[in-house]
């Protein structure tokens, strides 16, 4: 809703979602002014398993605001901008991010997600491109189910699983367009 963004509607219900099934404490899901970058960084202090960020993502030169890859968040000091260089310096210490934002591989946005395996997270899976925020929403809630279930499979694994599973789905038509199932990307820390 900053900077003239449109809202991204299903986001929270997203973000809700998934740390229901990670029994999440409530105090760590953060939503609307508590999704802050303040906020953000003193949560970075401990250590989670697995951290979501639904929000929007602009590429370096974004409005003539910014000159890197950056994640919009809320802020108290109306720092909006989470960029690729800040989040490198950051230490996370997490085996999952799931970067659920517009676009993080285009643009040369892909220095988001490589900017989490810099600051220490295991996994990272991101988008290809433009999101529709209730798919991402769909498809990570089944990828937190899988990851659940079968925990010992690799995320690239538990991912390609959730594809098949939307593409094999013949009760929603929709379900065979790339956007349900081809959309998100696993990056490893290492291998």
């Amino acid at each position: 809703e900053h900077l003239g963004l449109a809202p991204l509607t299903e986001a929270d219900l997203e973000v809700i979602d998934l740390g229901r099934s990670s029994n999440a404490k409530k105090e760590n899901i953060l939503l609307k002014e508590k999704a802050n970058k303040e906020i953000f960084f003193k949560k970075l202090f401990k250590t989670y398993e697995k951290i979501v960020i639904a929000t929007h993502a602009v590429p370096a030169g974004w409005k003539g605001f910014i000159s890197e890859p950056s994640l919009i968040l809320n802020s108290k000091t109306n720092d909006y901008f989470l960029t690729s260089s800040e989040i490198a310096q950051l230490d996370i210490a997490a085996d999952l991010v799931i970067l659920s934002a517009c676009n993080s591989l285009e643009n040369d946005l892909n220095k988001i997600y490589k900017a989490f395996l810099v600051a220490g997270a295991s996994t990272v899976v991101y988008s290809n491109w433009q999101l529709d925020s209730s798919y991402a929403n769909e498809f990570n809630d089944a990828l937190f189910a899988e990851l659940w279930v079968n925990s010992d499979l690799q995320k690239h694994e538990a991912v390609r699983n959730v594809a098949l599973k939307f593409i094999n789905n013949y009760s929603d038509p929709s379900y065979a367009n790339p956007k349900f199932w081809a959309n998100f990307t696993v990056g490893y820390g290492n291998l």
